[in-house]
């Protein structure tokens, strides 16, 4: 995925459906952020990571840790 992006750019290289391999890089209220590829970070949001409502994505989710997701919206 990586080089697919560093060759074609996110806008051509992403779709839906795709799977994804990243380092997770920032957390926020909402959610973290995994940057997948050159200058290409997605956000996986709260309601993304877990149904359960006790999930702590701060434990559970530290930066530097690598994830793998599904790409369920492109947005330009």
């Amino acid at each position: 995925m990586r080089n697919k992006i560093l060759k074609y750019g996110a806008q051509v290289a992403l779709s839906r459906g795709d799977l994804a391999l990243g380092y997770i890089t920032n957390i926020g209220k909402a959610g973290c952020f995994v940057q997948i590829g050159h200058k290409c970070t997605v956000r996986a949001g709260l309601n993304e990571l877990s149904d359960a409502a006790s999930f702590d994505f701060v434990e559970e989710m530290p930066v530097g840790r690598m994830v793998l997701g599904r790409i369920t919206r492109v947005d330009e």
